[in-house]
């Protein structure tokens, strides 16, 4: 549980150092009214090259980071 409703996220971006390879790719999978939230969550966790993509119907869905 999280006060953001984004606990899952945070344990992910912290505990994913452990199993990612340097360089290594994580893709989050999110509603559009979290994106911002997420972006500042990876960027905190020291992941670079935070972006998200876009699908149909033209809103994003999935937030990708950098190790």
């Amino acid at each position: 549980f999280s006060e953001q409703g984004i606990g899952l996220v945070e344990r992910t971006a912290e505990e994913a150092w452990d199993w990612l390879r340097p360089g290594g790719w994580i893709l989050i999978e999110v509603s559009g009214d979290r994106v911002r939230l997420v972006k500042r969550v990876l960027r905190g966790t020291g992941y670079g090259g935070v972006e998200s993509t876009k699908g149909w119907p033209f809103v994003t869905r999935v937030v990708v980071a950098r190790a």
